[in-house]
């Protein structure tokens, strides 16, 4: 009776889960931004997504700094390397 009753809990975890998820207006500002464009992709509420921006910088590990971020930019401006130029041949 006991195993019966484990089982019973462990898969109506499963079935309410995503039932009472909640998706946050961020996700549905991506899912609408994915519909809007045609893209072939799929978002959802996640784990990630249920932490606040500075949590899921602090999880992703790399903070750029601004400095850096201008650097590319600048460089984004810049014509391709000649290696890398096919206009030039």
């Amino acid at each position: 009776m006991r195993t019966a009753a484990s089982v019973f809990f462990a898969i109506s975890l499963f079935i309410w889960s995503p039932l009472k998820a909640e998706v946050s207006s961020e996700v549905k500002q991506i899912q609408d931004y994915i519909l809007k464009n045609n893209l072939k992709w799929t978002a959802d509420q996640t784990s990630m997504m249920d932490l606040t921006l500075e949590q899921r910088h602090q999880r992703l590990g790399l903070r750029v700094p601004e400095s850096v971020r201008l650097r590319f930019e600048a460089l984004d401006t810049l014509p391709p390397p000649v290696l890398l130029n096919t206009d030039a041949h």
